[in-house]
């Protein structure tokens, strides 16, 4: 065991610690080839949706029995009910932070996440990966960076299915416990070489794809270079035509990821975040050595990615990833070997009754049952050859033999009594194809006659519910995509003082990334944020607009004319619809009556914040001066009741010697006047 394990290091120089060697991917190939043959039926599932519903065998039969050939696809037009819901009811990513001081972060990494998602076209990606789900039972959109300098830096592609595989021995949805996973693809040879110019000679003198090369000129180490490769693709112990096209000039490349046994020391933050320990990094050393965090060691993996073309090995190197860049969308799996499959599996059988029905259908529309007595004709003028020629046209003519012994020696019948039947059993199975999955006829525009509106949405719901585990596989999938995207940019974004624009129009700010604050204390620090992916929880289609639209619009009418309430409610009402310019108008809306944009209530701009400000300090200036008023009023009003009661108190002492009623109460009247 030892002696192969050398022997197969020797053969591709990997000598790295922790690299994969020639033999460990000969083993890897061995035992992708004993996996279950899933990919068989996947396949099927997929020709039956596009169609390709015949073989050639049963065609060729059907032929010889002059039985019609027919194909009616009722399979794709189920699935592409199907794939319309998913794309109604998309969600998008929403990024937040569980700590208020990494607020901006999360802001910067969602702006960029937004970019991401439109310029890497990652929702046309996943809704391919979802059509793949339904079909063939399993889907993969791959996350990376894109090596193309000119283009966008990261991309999200579907992938085919027959190009990836992965541990069968793992058992998660998200396959973060697989030990490999290998994605298989041929390349053209200039391609590869393009690619990889360090290997390039290397892979011409192995592969006999380059120009003819006399040993005789070569030096020692070139020589010993070229024996070397040679002996490594004669070794190789899979056959040469399964990873060389001579005639294209075509290499097979295995990419390889997997993952290598490593202890790993990570420090525990105190909010419970765990970030992997660099005793090199001072701020690490400093953190442990004053008690702030917790030093924990224990069991952990490096995830590892190699580049084989064919056996050639072109790269081997260690990365941060802790999880695979292929995200699988799963339909179904069964119980007993973990293989997938989809809703079209089931469908297969009721389709396959369909379509012999409808060809015996119309063989027995076109055929007829004759039978004739050897004297029934009259030879003269047609025979049994012109007879079952005839027989078959509804404008027959067959001239009979006058003297033939039976008079009704001939008959023509045509089945209609079986056609009858056979349309009967075609209904049963276009049902069939319906159930099997749970779409029923109403999802796919079928709603039965008569029936209200609740009741065909009463149908709808339920064909949401048949799919109610594919579509919450398909969720996670999407959540897991997004979460890639995110990782990729938290790795590109390590640069110390990084600016990025957030928000639009006059609520548009710039967020310092890796920087620190007048204390010295770092502040923004991407790398340190705890940072959740999630899905939104309503869809951004225009069907959800217009349905976000429709509630936004009854709840105006019940609030009347309240008008604090409509402040809030039709800037919303106007996002909802399509109109040009729909942002800014909502925007200018909720500016001109002070309303925060969404997302932004716990953070108000700062042209908002001030003119808050003026009108708060306006209101107190009116309510002092209000105040002051009444003061003064109150104080005027006091100072004349005071000078009113002492003239009374002087009218009084001067007419009390007269002690006459009369006279004092005309007094008074006169001092009150």
């Amino acid at each position: 065991m030892r002696e192969d394990e050398d022997q197969g290091t020797e053969r591709d120089k990997a000598k790295d610690k922790g690299a994969m060697g020639l033999l460990a991917l000969e083993r890897l190939v061995g035992d992708i080839q004993f996996q279950p043959q899933w990919r068989l039926q996947s396949d099927k599932c997929a020709d039956y949706y596009d169609g390709w519903q015949l073989s050639a065998s049963r065609i060729a039969e059907m032929e010889d029995a002059g039985m019609p050939v027919s194909v009616t696809n009722l399979i794709g037009r189920a699935v592409n009910s199907a794939l319309g819901m998913e794309a109604k009811n998309r969600l998008n990513w929403k990024l937040s932070s569980d700590d208020d001081a990494f607020l901006d972060v999360a802001a910067a990494i969602s702006t960029k996440l937004a970019e991401a998602q439109r310029e890497t076209y990652a929702d046309m990606a996943m809704s391919d990966a979802y059509r793949s789900q339904l079909i063939a039972g399993v889907g993969f959109c791959e996350v990376s960076r894109n090596p193309d300098p000119l283009d966008y830096p990261y991309r999200v592609e579907e992938i085919h299915r027959n190009e990836i595989w992965w541990d069968w021995r793992a058992r998660r949805k998200d396959l973060k416990d697989a030990r490999w996973m290998v994605r298989q693809r041929w390349i053209d040879l200039d391609e590869a070489l393009d690619r990889f110019p360090d290997h390039a000679q290397q892979l011409e003198w192995s592969l006999g794809a380059g120009p003819m090369v006399n040993a005789l000129h070569l030096d020692g180490m070139r020589l010993k270079e070229l024996e070397r490769g040679s002996e490594t693709a004669r070794t190789f112990r899979v056959s040469r035509d399964e990873w060389f096209d001579g005639d294209r000039k075509r290499v097979r490349m295995y990419e390889v990821w997997y993952k290598v046994p490593k202890r790993m020391t990570v420090m525990v933050m105190r909010d419970g975040r765990r970030l992997p320990f660099n005793a090199k990094n001072p701020a690490h050393a400093a953190a442990a050595e004053n008690g702030m965090v917790e030093l924990l060691t224990g069991p952990s993996y490096e995830i590892r990615q190699a580049l084989y073309a064919g056996p050639f090995r072109l790269m081997d190197r260690p990365t941060e990833r802790r999880s695979y860049p292929y995200i699988p969308f799963w339909c179904y799996r069964t119980d007993h070997d973990r293989a997938p499959y989809g809703i079209v599996d089931g469908m297969i059988s009721p389709q396959e009754e369909y379509n012999e029905r409808r060809s015996k259908l119309l063989w027995l529309l076109r055929t007829a049952q004759v039978i004739v007595d050897d004297d029934a004709l009259s030879t003269k003028y047609n025979n049994f050859l012109d007879l079952a020629r005839e027989a078959m046209r509804p404008d027959a003519t067959i001239i009979l033999n006058p003297n033939r012994r039976n008079a009704n020696g001939l008959q023509i019948n045509h089945q209609q009594s079986l056609a009858a039947e056979q349309v009967s059993v075609m209904g049963d199975a276009k049902q069939l194809i319906q159930e099997v999955p749970g779409i029923f006829g109403s999802m796919m525009g079928d709603g039965p006659t008569g029936a209200s509106g609740l009741a065909i949405n009463s149908l709808v719901e339920q064909s949401l519910v048949a799919l109610g585990e594919t579509n919450d596989n398909y969720r996670m999938g999407r959540r897991l995509v997004g979460e890639a995207l995110v990782g990729l940019m938290i790795e590109d974004m390590q640069q110390p003082d990084m600016q990025i624009s957030v928000g639009y129009g006059k609520s548009k700010r710039v967020v310092v990334l890796n920087t620190f604050d007048p204390e010295g204390q770092p502040a923004n620090h991407v790398k340190a944020a705890p940072l959740k992916t999630a899905l939104e929880d309503l869809p951004s289609t225009p069907a959800a607009r217009m349905q976000q639209q429709q509630e936004v619009g009854k709840v105006l009418q019940s609030v009347g004319n309240d008008q604090s309430a409509r402040a809030v409610l039709v800037p919303a009402f106007i996002e909802a619809t399509d109109l040009p310019g729909k942002d800014e108008m909502a925007q200018w809306l909720r500016q001109q009556t002070g309303v925060p944009q969404p997302g932004e209530s716990d953070r108000p701009n700062p042209e908002a914040e001030a003119m808050r400000k003026e009108a708060l300090e306006m209101q107190k200036a009116l309510a002092d001066a209000e105040l002051k008023a009444k003061i003064a009023e109150a104080a005027h009003k006091m100072t004349q009741a005071e000078l009113n009661a002492a003239k009374v108190m002087q009218i009084k002492a001067e007419v009390n010697a007269a002690n006459e009623d009369e006279m004092i109460a005309s007094v008074m009247q006169e001092a009150l006047a």
